[in-house]
């Protein structure tokens, strides 16, 4: 599980590793040698590298919590028959299954079709969760807002893998959102039925 991603982040991190021993060696060299300047200055810092190397890893750690629990990354994981939730990369995101009626009458962009659904399924959350403007908040977060919190560089890999758990379990027919589920997934249906409709008529 993820070891595709695993395997490559490992190789990335290693070859950083060469690197930057290597430009810290160049840098050493030149240093001690007296050379120009300018030429220094071209392998003065492998402190981009370094940064890099560190978000890889902490990439890494996640792949691997995220298999400990059994989530697979690579994976869909489906809200409705059309909609499914993806994790790929680690940039959550929703997608719609047969949208070509959705594209040839409404969104000419197959990427506006997916920021689309996302945007629909985040309005009804939202809603439903008390955390939209019309409603008396209490410290939730919006999809987007979760979303965000897994793809930056901010809160730690443990409360990552934990928003990306009860990601999928909202996916979940019976799983523990179940209520909060089915309510989003009502208002999506009635949503794309009145579209589909609209059409027909």
């Amino acid at each position: 599980m993820n070891e595709k991603q695993i395997e490559l982040l490992k190789k990335e991190i290693e070859f950083l590793e060469d690197k930057i021993k290597e430009i810290n060696e160049i840098s050493s060299y030149l240093y001690k040698n007296n050379y120009d300047e300018d030429i220094r200055n071209v392998f003065q810092s492998s402190y981009d590298l370094e940064q890099l190397k560190n978000k890889l890893k902490k990439q890494l750690e996640l792949y691997q919590m995220l298999s400990d629990k059994d989530i697979d990354a690579s994976n869909r994981y489906y809200l409705t028959d059309d909609i499914y939730l993806s994790i790929s990369d680690l940039k959550p995101y929703f997608y719609i299954d047969n949208s070509t009626w959705i594209y040839d009458n409404y969104i000419i962009s197959w990427s506006g079709i997916n920021e689309w659904i996302t945007d629909l399924i985040d309005q009804e959350y939202s809603l439903f969760s008390c955390n939209s403007c019309y409603c008396h908040a209490f410290g939730t977060s919006s999809l987007k807002d979760i979303f965000a919190m897994i793809e930056g560089q901010v809160s730690e890999n443990s409360t990552k893998v934990k928003l990306i758990e009860n990601l999928v379990e909202f996916t979940k027919e019976d799983g523990k959102f179940k209520e909060l589920r089915d309510q989003v997934v009502k208002m999506i249906n009635f949503k794309l039925n009145a579209m589909r409709e609209y059409l027909e008529e």
